[in-house]
């Protein structure tokens, strides 16, 4: 650690808080519901998408979109064993980059990809629709929804965020970016208690924080050792963490009456996933706001399970008798009402802890 504080930034905390006795016994309570988590389906995963899956729900470097409806099975006439129920559709021609449900829309589903395109996906009709940009083609590497699902503030390999009201049927004569970096953004996430805050992780290392009121200069900007593969705002908007190359995954404290954002910690974590690995990227619980906490795939399989109150550890997630892959991908279920962890991995399969 030492040797690394020498090397790379942000890496030793301003100040160190004492752990509240009320977030050390939700951490516990939380323990032990980790714990209880385990891969209750038949199979031991799930082919989901053909190729290595890029995010989940889940979506591949190909371009395909898969389903998978983990309660129910299906059984063929000349066939004795039951089989999942997935659907698999190809609404790209090359890797999807991010999906999100419209916040507004639980029905409908978005999806950028390296093609240049922003589609639509409406669940009841299974069908697609494409978001207009103009007639143009744009490089998408990530992309975020307004909570009110009226605006996309969407990133570039070329360091560019843009922003596009979806509202507005046609598109625009000519396309709102902003050159904000000069490299690769391959995350933008906004804050969502204060949507006026983005959160913008680069190649160029650096974790960026800009008032999408004025694009002019960021509010704040932390450097990192290597490039920054994710950056996301906790549920409750008061925290930030990222994920960077240099095998770090660092958690920052913000407090938005001082407009203040200090590092809270910085966690060891081998981020080396490589060529044929999909980036790691530190997710939160989206609907954990009284104890946050996020996870974060492993190079040894397991899926990491962090407090973001007290940035220990809190659990982790591996079968060893049915995972034989790195599970890159991982995220909470959004909507279920105990804890499940969906996870997928290079092979474009997924596997379900419940």
């Amino acid at each position: 650690m030492l040797d690394d504080i020498r090397r790379y930034p942000n890496l030793k905390p301003e100040d160190t808080k004492p752990v509240k006795k009320e977030d050390q016994d939700a951490q516990e309570r939380l323990r032990e519901e980790i714990t209880g988590l385990k891969v209750n389906h038949t199979w031991a995963t799930v082919k989901v998408t053909p190729d290595r899956i890029n995010a989940s729900c889940a979506a591949d470097v190909s371009g395909s979109l898969g389903f998978w409806d983990v309660n129910n099975m299906k059984k063929e006439e000349d066939d004795e064993d039951e089989e999942p129920v997935v659907y698999t559709y190809r609404p790209h021609t090359r890797g999807i980059t991010n999906m999100l449900f419209d916040p507004t829309n639980s029905d409908r589903l978005y999806t950028s990809s390296y093609d240049g395109t922003l589609r639509y996906f409406d669940m009841k009709n299974a069908s697609f629709g494409l978001v207009d940009f103009g007639g143009e083609r744009v490089p998408f590497t990530n992309f975020d929804m307004s909570q009110d699902g009226h605006n996309v503030w969407y990133s570039t390999s070329e360091g560019q965020v843009g922003f596009r009201d979806i509202r507005v049927k046609d598109g625009p004569s000519e396309l709102e970016l902003h050159q904000l970096r000069d490299k690769k953004v391959g995350c933008v996430h906004l804050n969502p208690v204060n949507q006026n805050l983005l959160a913008v992780a680069s190649n160029d290392r650096t974790l960026t924080v800009w008032d999408i009121r004025s694009l002019s200069e960021q509010t704040h900007e932390f450097s990192h050792g290597y490039s920054v593969t994710s950056a996301y705002w906790s549920p409750r908007g008061d925290k930030l963490v990222t994920a960077s190359y240099d095998d770090y995954i660092r958690l920052f404290d913000f407090n938005e009456s001082k407009n203040e954002t200090k590092l809270q910690s910085a966690i060891r974590h081998n981020n080396h996933t490589g060529r044929w690995v999909t980036n790691f990227r530190a997710r939160w619980h989206q609907t954990a706001k009284e104890h946050q906490l996020f996870l974060i795939g492993n190079m040894k399989h397991p899926v990491d399970i962090f407090s973001g109150e007290t940035s220990e550890e809190i659990g982790e997630l591996y079968d060893e008798e049915r995972i034989t892959a790195i599970q890159a991908v991982a995220q909470f279920h959004p909507t279920t009402e105990n804890m499940t962890v969906v996870t997928g991995n290079g092979s474009g399969r997924m596997v379900c802890y419940s």
